[in-house]
């Protein structure tokens, strides 16, 4: 598989508005007030949701975390434990 160089990746995105990065943007910082519902820790890693790791109508993965005090693992919009 070839990749592409930086180069030419920017020629072929420069004409195109950026979506990806507000969003992002905006789903961190959600993030930095979300609590495992568990423990209260702060502390997370990102999963992706490889049932359903695109959502319709959203650009960025679908994700739950894994708390990295207590191994909960939960929905970052729900709450909901997926793992206690």
């Amino acid at each position: 598989m070839n990749s592409l160089d930086p180069a030419t990746i920017d020629n072929l995105l420069k004409h195109h508005p950026d979506v990806l990065t507000p969003l992002a943007q905006k789903e961190e910082e959600y993030l930095r007030g979300v609590r495992c519902p568990q423990c209260r820790s702060d502390i997370f890693s990102r999963q992706v949701d490889a049932t359903r790791p695109f959502v319709s109508g959203n650009s960025l993965p679908n994700f739950n975390c894994k708390c990295g005090d207590c191994g909960c693992l939960y929905g970052p919009y729900s709450g909901l434990i997926l793992e206690g």
